[in-house]
This record gives C-alpha cells, structure tokens and sequence, in this order.
C-alpha cells in the first residue's frame, strides 16, 4: 500500500487486493478515504479486473465528488465526471452543508454479489440479502448496499443502461432510508399554498396530464415523477429531476423545451427551474386513470393496493418489511379516483377542475378526522 496525506484527507492506493471475498478472483484496489470536515466522510472502493492494469489509480485520480440534496435526504457522491452528471441530472440538486445521510460509490466497476443463486427475482431484478448487505442486480449493472453505503457499477452506453443504473439509485437510496421516516414514491406532486395532493398511477395513466393541468392553472408542481414523503411529520418534498411530459401532452399545450428525451413516447424535457421547492403537507392522495367526461370519485383510505404502483422501493422482502409503516400512514390519506376526460380539447380544463375539487374534498376530510 501506498499512504499520502494532503491537509486532512488521506489517500491510500492498494493492489493486488481481491475484489470481494465472494469472487475469488485477483484485482487491484484502490481506496480514499478522509474527511470533509466533522461528520462528512469520505470513502472511495474501486475494483480493477487484471485485464485493465492501472485503472484503479486512473480512476482514483480523476474522481469527482458532489454533495446532493435529494427530497431533504443528503447524499455524498464520489463518481467519474461522466457518472456524476448522470446522477445529477436524475436525482437531486447540488449543496454543500448538511452532514450527509447516504454515501454513494458510482462507476463502472461493478460490485460482485455471492456466487448462489439469486435469494429472490422480480421482473428484471436479481437480489441477494444478508444480516447486513443487500445487492442488486439488472441487466449489467449491479447495486451493493450496506449500511448507509451505496455502491453502483455498470456501464450507461445505451437506454437500458441509463434505465438501469437510474433504478438502481432510486431503489439503493431507498433501502438506505427504510429506517428513517422516509419514503421515495413515484408521483406528481401537486400543492395550493401548504397543501400538496400526490398524484399516483402506472405509466400512462395521466401523471403528466395532471401535472400540466395544475401547472397551467396556477398550481405548484413540486415533481412529476419521484418525491420523497416523510409519513410521520406529514410532509413531502419533490426530487428536483427535470420533469418529462410526453410529446403530445406539450405538443397541445405549447410547452417545448428544445430537449426531447429518446424513447417511443418522445418526452419533452422542460428545465427544473419550472418546479417549486420545499416541503409541503399531504392533504390527499389521487390515483388517475382514464374515463369519458372526466369524473373525480372519493374511495375508503387506508388500503395499501392504493400506493402499489407508487413505492419507489426495492420490492424485496427485507426491504419491504421496513417499509410498511410509513406505507400504511401514507395510505390513510383520503383518497380520490381522478378519470381524466376522452376529449383532449376539454381534458386539461377538466383535470384542473377536478383537481380543485379533490383538494377541496380532501381539505374537509382531514378537518372531520
């Protein structure tokens, strides 16, 4: 090993070291670690296979880091440039002073998982979990998470991979959080002053269509796809990624940015500054789907099948476990079915009346509670 010190960060560079004692394999390893200040560590574990001699402390030197704010979840980023904006882009906004909640390894070199056959498999997604480590995996990409460490490798050369290593973020961040009051879910966020209603639904049920209703009737839209919900205290808060609407919604409604996100349905990206920011108090949830003149229906709160589709979460046993209760405090929400209208011509107008009404209903619901 080699040490170096420069102020109060020191460098250490290994090889020769094996990659995990799961894979049996020689490689090199190079680490950093050091301090940022009290409380802010810093650790860097690269793993280098022997057909690529040097890169461990190529990639050492030529790391960067960043200190993201996602949703109030703080999370220290160590990544190659290339990496770094990736994550950027996807999952939080730059800051520097809060003591960071999640430490987050990302590059190319991909964590080993055990050697046995998967403990469980859902979809696309391999998973393997331990007392103290869980690790996962989908298509080339693999996620390894031990305690409030997050370890990410693969490559992001093509939409799958992107998809990939997006997933893996959201579900490693997570499960790091299970424990602490917060809870990621994919939703719109729609607020009126203090009050937010969460818009959930599958793909292509009118997130978006929601989303453009509330932002050109005056409403606040916090995000569009991922938020991170605090069940306890009340409050959400949307991850600041910039929202996509699909092609045809922004096509109608004058909203193009110049940037369209590859992909059948063509999103257009707009800029993040479009979204608002800070934490809101949940006052309803709204599930949408499609009907014919648009309807707004109340249904019984408290039954989890409400927010299935919305758990960002690893949809894993140990995970999901510790999840629950916040899950559950979510659900209890009152809770609306929003069908938007047939008739693109009325269809927006109508969300954002529904909308109005929802919030209205959900309002008087919790005065009654």
């Amino acid at each position: 090993p080699h040490h170096a010190r420069s102020g109060d960060r020191e460098i250490e560079t290994r090889f020769g070291d094996p990659l995990s004692e799961q894979s049996g394999h020689a490689s090199g390893i190079s680490r950093m670690s050091g301090r940022a200040g009290i409380g802010h560590p810093r650790t860097i574990a690269v793993g280098v296979r022997p057909t690529e001699p040097g890169l461990g402390l190529y990639w050492a030197m030529n790391v960067a880091h960043a200190r993201l704010d996602v949703a109030g979840i703080t999370v220290d980023v160590s990544a190659s440039s290339d990496y770094l904006s990736f994550v950027t882009d996807r999952v939080g906004e730059l800051e520097s002073d809060s003591t960071p909640d999640i430490e987050l390894i990302i590059g190319r070199e991909v964590p080993v998982p055990p050697s046995r056959p998967a403990d469980q498999h859902l979809e696309m997604i391999d998973a393997w979990f331990d007392d103290s480590t869980l690790w996962m995996s989908m298509g080339s990409a693999v996620a390894q998470v031990a305690g409030r460490r997050l370890m990410i490798g693969g490559s992001i050369g093509n939409a799958f991979d992107y998809k990939s290593i997006d997933l893996l973020i959201q579900f490693g961040v997570s499960a790091v959080c299970a424990d602490r009051d917060r809870l990621m879910i994919h939703a719109a966020v729609l607020a009126r002053g203090d009050h937010a209603l969460i818009v959930v639904g599958k793909s292509g049920a009118g997130k978006s269509t929601a989303s453009t209703a509330a932002l050109a009737h005056g409403w606040d839209l916090l995000t569009d796809d991922l938020a991170v919900a605090y069940p306890v205290s009340g409050l959400i808060r949307g991850v600041a990624r910039p929202p996509r609407l699909p092609s045809e919604v922004a096509a109608a409604h004058g909203m193009f940015s110049g940037n369209t996100e590859p992909g059948p349905r063509g999103r257009v990206i707009l800029d993040a500054s479009v979204l608002a920011t800070g934490m809101r108090k949940m006052v309803g949830l709204v599930m949408v789907g499609h009907g014919d003149e648009g309807s707004l229906e109340r249904i019984r709160s408290g039954d989890l099948h409400a927010i299935d589709d919305a758990l960002a979460v690893p949809p894993f046993r140990p995970v999901m476990r510790r999840h629950l209760a916040p899950a559950a405090a979510m659900a209890a929400l009152p809770t609306f079915v929003l069908r938007h209208a047939r008739d693109e011509a009325v269809r927006l107008d109508r969300a954002a009346m529904l909308l109005e009404q929802a919030l209205e209903w959900a309002l008087e619901d919790g005065s009654n509670q």
